[in-house]
């Protein structure tokens, strides 16, 4: 049943976005957004950009190394592109990012109801989310339509631009480096010519919810995906708190390609990270190919149902780690193409800002994970320019990630994914 129920709320996404109260809804396949009252509308833009968070990780995951990527960065910034669009171009975008069928409105009103589900309790947890557009002539160049839109759903700045780049590099680099607490400088060099700038910068800081009860140790083998094995600094302990599941135990699920799921809380806030390691006989690489929307969907659901998540406790045992990731503007359009991106870097209709084309797509993004918490950073660009160029389980579940895994900072009500990534090697 429940399979069924995910294919119904899959086909409802392709219907036109409309504006009713689906607060009734118990589609069990899809996890939570009845919880948070979504429209219509809301529920399909959130499946939606679902499905682009995880064919965005999917196309960086191919890396050797460690990745870590903002899916809800990157969409942001290209929801705003989207609202400076018409015709085929915003039908593209749009279609892209997973919300065909909507309009610029319907996925600006997502945005600002998922920011509302994750607005932190108290300053213990530090989450921001800053959008500004950079022009040259704003009163002539940005329509008043665009502008009224991404302020109203995004609370973008907007901000005049001169035309001296290398000033306005500057400018927009200690933006950047102010928004995001020093962590992120530079984020433009002046091989980056700017035209219309399109930026999203998300922040998050918190402590682990059950700090207290962690240790770490420095005893412990993580085996890396090139066969060599270092011995790094864990931590971790037993938690209520936390949710757990060991799918490749479940009698009903017994699939050898089922894996692991860890969900740890932080304080003040509604968001959790999901540590998810594969089946010790499958590669990282492959289970990545394997997920897509209806299996994270289930994982997500099973999780939350799993006995041990309120029952029993859970000991677990996670790497300390750090990553950094910084793809250039090629990578970026290409992976961008890939997914269905193409009218809007060499012949767009951007009429709503005088823009003919998407120039550079950028994102640097930063994790650092450890027995007190964590800390991420993104900041995302669209830069615009006119054309001129199966076993029994134990009771006491353990999760032990001393192989490569994945890790994803999720909001559960609207389960955006603001970063997502893998360790292959410490």
């Amino acid at each position: 049943m429940k399979q069924i129920l995910v294919f119904l709320f899959a086909a409802l996404a392709l219907i036109a976005c409309e504006k009713v109260d689906n607060s009734s809804n118990n589609d069990e396949g899809y996890f939570a957004p009845a919880t948070v009252d979504l429209t219509r509308a809301q529920e399909t833009v959130a499946y939606g950009q679902l499905h682009f968070d995880i064919e965005l990780f999917k196309k960086t995951a191919v890396s050797e190394g460690n990745v870590v990527v903002s899916p809800f960065s990157m969409a942001t910034a290209w929801s705003m592109a989207a609202s400076a669009a018409s015709g085929d171009t915003y039908d593209e975008i749009a279609d892209a990012l997973g919300f065909k069928g909507c309009t610029s409105a319907d996925i600006g009103s997502y945005y600002s109801r998922a920011l509302e589900s994750m607005k932190p309790a108290n300053d213990t947890c530090k989450l921001s989310f800053a959008n500004s557009v950079w022009a040259p002539h704003v009163e002539i160049g940005l329509s008043q339509d665009f502008r009224d839109e991404v302020k109203k759903y995004y609370s973008a700045e907007i901000k005049e631009i001169g035309s001296d780049n290398g000033k306005n590099i500057k400018v927009i680099n200690d933006w950047v480096k102010e928004k995001t607490n020093g962590l992120l400088k530079n984020f433009l060099d002046e091989k980056i010519h700017i035209g219309t700038l399109l930026l999203n910068v998300l922040y998050f800081e918190s402590e682990w919810l059950y700090s207290s009860e962690y240790s770490t140790g420095d005893n412990m083998t993580f085996a890396n995906i090139n066969g060599t094995k270092s011995n790094e600094t864990f931590f971790g302990g037993s938690a209520s708190g936390t949710l757990s599941y060991n799918l490749e135990c479940d009698s009903i699920a017994n699939n050898a390609k089922e894996p692991q799921i860890l969900s740890m809380p932080y304080k003040a806030c509604n968001l959790r990270m999901v540590f998810m390691l594969p089946p010790e006989a499958e590669s990282i690489d492959n289970f990545i190919a394997s997920i897509d929307v209806n299996n994270w969907n289930r994982w997500m659901s099973s999780l939350e149902a799993s006995p041990m998540s309120t029952k029993e406790w859970t000991m677990f045992q996670i790497p300390e780690f750090e990553v950094e990731t910084d793809f250039d503007s090629d990578f970026w359009k290409s992976t961008l193409s890939s997914l269905g991106i193409n009218k809007a870097f060499y012949s767009a209709d951007f009429s709503k800002i005088s823009c003919d084309y998407v120039s550079d797509v950028l994102q640097s993004a930063k994790i650092k994970v450890s027995a007190k918490g964590t800390k991420a950073v993104a900041v995302s660009a669209v830069n615009m320019k006119f054309t001129s160029t199966g076993a029994p389980c134990p009771v006491l579940y353990s999760f032990i990630a001393d192989r490569p895994f994945i890790y994803a900072l999720v909001e559960p009500e609207t389960q955006s994914i603001l970063f997502m990534g893998t360790v292959k090697s410490l």
